[in-house]
């Protein structure tokens, strides 16, 4: 009876033990997480409309300079040849936007932007930053171009002003010509 008692006393040390080491290995982790999550800063207002516009998460909204430098310009009206508070072309709007942004230099014209892309890729391939064409304009190639955001969205110069626009409506799925990166 010693013995047995002896046996169930060892047996309930131990899993005495293995449940406190198990605790301090939770609790290790669980304070990991505890200061994880308050070193994670809350989204901006900034990334939260974007994030919102672009269908994203805000947690996918990160280059700070190009939201902001889109943000500035949101809602400019179009003119064209414009490249001013009072009226922006694309053209006009891309080649500013990858020179504050990327400090990239672009030519004026979107078709002279599209002969100066380094390497072109399908809509699957696109990156933040990437240039967008289109043709909408009958017998011209290159007419229309914008630069890629996030999730299918680019941001543009339309007849509506500075906008972000969805690539996969139809409209802007059919004038697609192809998009790539600066060089």
């Amino acid at each position: 009876m010693l013995k047995t008692k002896q046996s169930f006393l060892r047996v309930g040390f131990l899993l005495m033990a293995i449940a406190a080491m198990q605790s301090c290995s939770s609790s290790k982790n669980n304070s990991k997480v505890i200061s994880n999550a308050e070193t994670e800063k809350p989204a901006s207002s900034m990334q939260k409309k974007y994030a919102a516009l672009l269908g994203v998460s805000p947690v996918n909204i990160l280059n700070k300079s190009l939201y902001s430098f889109i943000d500035k310009w949101l809602n400019t009206a179009y003119q064209y040849g414009g490249q001013n508070d009072k009226g922006m072309d694309c053209s006009g709007f891309t080649q500013m936007l990858a020179d504050a942004v990327y400090n990239k230099k672009l030519p004026r014209t979107s078709n002279a932007q599209y002969a100066a892309i380094a390497a072109f890729t399908n809509t699957r391939n696109l990156v933040e930053g990437d240039l967008v064409f289109f043709t909408t304009i009958k017998g011209k190639r290159i007419s229309h171009v914008g630069i890629y955001l996030q999730n299918n969205r680019f941001v543009n110069a339309t007849n509506k002003g500075v906008a972000i626009s969805d690539m996969s409506i139809p409209y802007w799925k059919e004038k697609f010509v192809g998009g790539g990166r600066m060089k």
